[in-house]
């Protein structure tokens, strides 16, 4: 009998395609989703877990920055809203952890800042611990205000790091 998938299961089997081990589990017989319809599955998931794996994806593997933008323009609002704070998020994780990240990462590139105009005031200046300070409190007026947004995204920015690194040590780099 063959297991049944559920969406984050197929969600979790493309980022770790991607090499991307945020998310546990392994669905071998997931179907392959392009990289445009897994940011648009993991900005909308109900799970949040599932949903950081987004902002980890970005920080992993930056290079598919592009696909975030493309995204955008097909997804509901609360799913639209989930990708600008997460993407956005990663880019300031990026900025923050950029001397770790760097040596991990096959392809370095800067992240795009696509939502700025849309969530980050323009008095905010680009220092990226203020920036994902006020990107923090901005979620936080408009979702769960119990939530250590902040943390919560250098929480995910550690995980990768730390988990870039030890693939690099496995792989004798």
């Amino acid at each position: 009998m063959t297991p049944i998938l559920t969406q984050d299961d197929i969600l979790a089997e493309n980022l770790l395609r991607r090499g991307v081990s945020y998310l546990s589990g392994s669905a071998p017989d997931a179907p392959v989703l392009d990289d445009v319809a897994l940011i648009a599955g993991l900005a909308s998931s109900a799970n949040a877990r599932v949903r950081h794996g987004l902002a980890a994806w970005m920080l992993a593997r930056p290079e598919a920055h592009p696909a975030a933008l493309q995204a955008s323009a097909a997804l509901e609002p609360s799913a639209l809203a989930q990708l600008r704070f997460l993407y956005s998020a990663a880019v300031r994780l990026q900025a923050l952890f950029a001397d770790d990240l760097k040596p991990l990462c096959s392809a370095w590139v800067r992240l795009p800042d696509y939502f700025r105009a849309v969530l980050i005031p323009d008095a905010l200046d680009d220092d990226p611990v203020r920036a994902l300070a006020g990107l923090a409190a901005q979620c936080a007026t408009q979702g769960s205000a119990l939530v250590d947004w902040e943390g919560t995204w250098r929480h995910i920015a550690t995980v990768v790091i730390r988990r870039l690194d030890k693939e690099r040590l496995w792989a004798g780099r």
